[in-house]
């Protein structure tokens, strides 16, 4: 039995890492540590891009088996998960999770190397690479580095001129999985950059930066 919150566990030396705050599962590619063998293992996935877990409607993977029962929800429309403050409803539970950031302004993922926290723990995860520097997949056509092997790959269309991720709505075309999102904005009206001095909100970065010149030059920060 644990003597911090009395549940009993049949793995309690495991559980007593999340009351210690100790890692002892450290990532040899980047410097996150997680408290669970399975949690680095998943994470690992990130560096590698391995998606063990497909789709068997369009053979897209996923690092982790409940991303991918949730994706399937794309297929048949269904958005089960609604923000209870807009209604807006998402496929996924972890995309109203990150969505719901929007509203509250929470940033639960700390850098512990610097300030700065993010909504999102991809996002601190290529993040971190800033502090060390390491850009492990190289293009092989220019040799630029990347700090993970999706960005690798998105970067080679830049090559080759395809454009895979196409819009649903107005079908154009972009190199970038992150382009298109900005994209759907217009479309969404989405307006994730926020103004934390008098709350307007934009659909793009560079918009909220020329509004704070009005604040008399604050700068802005990016809604990780």
């Amino acid at each position: 039995k644990c003597t911090f919150c009395g549940k009993a566990f049949t793995k309690l030396k495991q559980h007593m890492l999340i009351h210690t705050g100790e890692r002892p599962f450290q990532c040899h590619l980047c410097p996150m540590a997680f408290n669970q063998q399975s949690n680095l293992t998943v994470h690992l996935r990130t560096h590698t891009g391995e998606k063990p877990f497909k789709c068997h409607i369009c053979q897209k993977g996923f690092t982790q088996k409940r991303g991918l029962s949730e994706h399937l929800c794309t297929h048949t429309g269904e958005r089960p998960f609604k923000c209870h403050i807009c209604q807006r409803g998402f496929a996924q539970k972890c995309a109203l999770r990150n969505h719901l950031r929007i509203h509250t302004g929470e940033r639960p993922f700390q850098c512990h190397l610097c300030p700065r926290a993010f909504n999102h723990q991809g996002n601190l995860t290529v993040h971190l690479h800033t502090h060390t520097a390491k850009r492990p997949f190289k293009c092989h056509i220019c040799q630029k580095g990347f700090t993970q092997k999706q960005a690798l790959r998105d970067h080679l269309h830049s090559h080759s001129g395809e454009r895979p991720f196409q819009c649903r709505v107005c079908h154009k075309g972009f190199t970038q999985k992150g382009t298109l999102i900005d994209h759907l904005r217009i479309h969404t009206d989405d307006k994730p950059y926020k103004c934390h001095l008098c709350n307007l909100a934009f659909t793009w970065r560079t918009a909220l930066a020329r509004h704070l010149k009005s604040h008399g030059g604050a700068t802005t920060t990016a809604p990780h």
